[in-house]
């Protein structure tokens, strides 16, 4: 699928917002497991 041709459709724009926000969920995830750490240590 081409990037103007998602952007065209109604549902494109919401299936990018999706994978943006697993991506920041699991940065967000990944920053509070080292937080844990640092705070065991």
């Amino acid at each position: 699928m081409l990037w103007k041709e998602m952007q065209s459709k109604p549902y494109g724009g919401f299936f990018l917002k999706m994978r943006y926000n697993k991506k920041r969920i699991q940065f967000f995830q990944e920053q509070i497991e080292l937080l844990k750490i640092e705070k065991i240590k």
